[in-house]
């Protein structure tokens, strides 16, 4: 047998031994709770074991959640980690910004990694966050409303919208800090007094997510309220 197909059939049963992992993303906001999916049945004779890769040196970091010697089920970090067992070995989180991509492996009886059967990516907005509850204005003065968010990544989808629902043009401003990304969002209009008292939102929307994502929230608001003085 010539070296040439003893290698090809080593791939081959290397490549048998590792399922095909999933890849999915996570669009959630500050403090959100994200639960997320590893695709292995529980209870499981399997060891289970979840990840977050950090982006330290460390080639071997230690599992955030380990089914090994481990009755109670507990987590390297029970404030920010907790299992949700049964049908699956999900893992609930505690959402901050920025996260970093989590995921799940089966082990052998040695600790050899068999499969990774689950990968997210978290991607974590913070806001809406207007600028002001109130805003008081002059007939025929300009009045602005602000509105911002942060994000690790891409910003989310962000809009004022009128009472009715209809979308305000505005101007909209990115900056960026370190890994976060800030967008401003500003809506200026010559106040009248038909707008006394009128309240305009600002709504932040969760991404389209495809059929291996997950969203923790369809839409959140904050409100500015005008007053002419």
């Amino acid at each position: 047998m010539s070296i040439l197909i003893i290698i090809c059939m080593l791939i081959f049963n290397v490549n048998r031994r590792i399922d095909a992992q999933v890849f999915g993303n996570v669009y959630a906001r500050q403090d959100d709770i994200a639960v997320v999916t590893c695709n292995v049945n529980y209870p499981s004779s399997e060891r289970l074991e979840w990840f977050e890769l950090e982006q330290s040196a460390n080639p071997n970091p230690p599992p955030v959640y380990t089914s090994v010697n481990n009755p109670g089920h507990t987590t390297k970090n029970p404030d920010k980690y907790e299992m949700v067992l049964g049908p699956r070995y999900d893992l609930a989180i505690n959402v901050n910004r920025p996260e970093n991509q989590h995921y799940c492996v089966v082990k052998d009886a040695s600790g050899n990694e068999v499969s990774r059967p689950n990968t997210w990516n978290i991607w974590v907005a913070d806001g809406p966050n207007c600028q002001d509850q109130i805003v008081q204005v002059s007939v025929n003065n300009v009045a602005r409303l602000v509105c911002r968010q942060g994000s690790h990544g891409s910003s989310f989808p962000m809009e004022w919208y009128t009472a009715a629902g209809n979308v305000l043009e505005s101007t909209k401003e990115y900056h960026y800090e370190t890994k976060h990304q800030y967008l401003t969002l500003t809506h200026e209009f010559v106040a009248n007094i038909g707008h006394h008292n009128m309240v305009f939102g600002c709504t932040l929307h969760s991404k389209e997510t495809g059929p291996n994502d997950l969203a923790t929230f369809t839409y959140a608001t904050c409100s500015t309220r005008i007053e002419i003085i």
